[in-house]
């Protein structure tokens, strides 16, 4: 369960209103977007980010299959990996 949270699969604006510990009705957009930037810098990239960008950037289609008839997604050598996201 998120944070001790009930997992919840459905929800209405209201409660997404009230509920919402990052923006409150009297958030102001400077105290949001600071929030956000300090939040931000503690998380690492979504462990699935490069993935799901090359499926995303064709419609949802698979790579085209190579020699020996798989499809592969490929991972740039120049980026920071930790193991974690292994």
């Amino acid at each position: 369960s998120p944070n001790g949270r009930d997992m919840r699969y459905e929800t209405t604006i209201g409660d997404s209103k009230k509920d919402n510990i990052q923006l409150k009705a009297q958030t102001s957009e400077k105290d949001y977007v600071h929030f956000r930037e300090t939040r931000d810098k503690t998380l690492s990239a979504p462990r699935l980010l490069l993935p799901s960008i090359q499926v995303n950037i064709d419609a949802g289609h698979l790579p085209p299959k190579e020699d020996n008839g798989t499809a592969y997604l490929k991972l740039p050598l120049n980026i920071k990996v930790s193991k974690a996201n292994l």
